[in-house]
């Protein structure tokens, strides 16, 4: 009789359970939206400049430039006094089109003129590009260079 007995309890609490992880996962369904989107929220940030973004994940800063330059990211201007690609950094096409890089322009008042700075920053998206490829092994910093 009291096997029985044990018998009945255990059925009731594995029905209990059965119950309450069918509950279980219709809370996991009706909030998997929201993790999703509370995830991309808590991973954004803020737009850095590329040499600050390399020393961060620990990576040579002429090598980031010249990888974003290989994908189009950004590219060198070139000089108007020396006729070379020495100028500055500006957003590529496709980094652009992305939202992988964005400008950030300041007006600098020198005394003499007013000139307007631009840099290219390196977005969270874009961020988020590198540091998934890093995390993959799959970030090409040690390949050749591009000519």
């Amino acid at each position: 009789m009291q096997t029985a007995r044990a018998l009945t309890v255990v059925t009731h609490r594995a029905e209990a359970t059965a119950a309450e992880l069918a509950e279980n996962r219709q809370r996991v369904e009706v909030l998997q939206p929201r993790a999703v989107a509370y995830d991309i929220l808590s991973a954004a940030k803020e737009p850095k400049l590329i040499s600050l973004y390399a020393k961060d994940i620990g990576v040579p800063q002429r090598r980031l430039f010249a990888m974003l330059d290989r994908w189009d990211w950004i590219f060198q201007r070139t000089s108007r006094e020396m006729k070379v690609r020495k100028g500055p950094w500006v957003g590529g096409y496709r980094g652009l089109k992305l939202g992988y890089v964005e400008h950030d322009t300041d007006i600098v008042d020198n005394g003499v003129r007013v000139v307007e700075a631009r840099q290219v920053m390196i977005t969270a998206k874009g961020q988020r590009v590198i540091e998934n490829l890093l995390a993959q092994g799959k970030l090409p910093l040690n390949g050749p260079r591009k000519a």
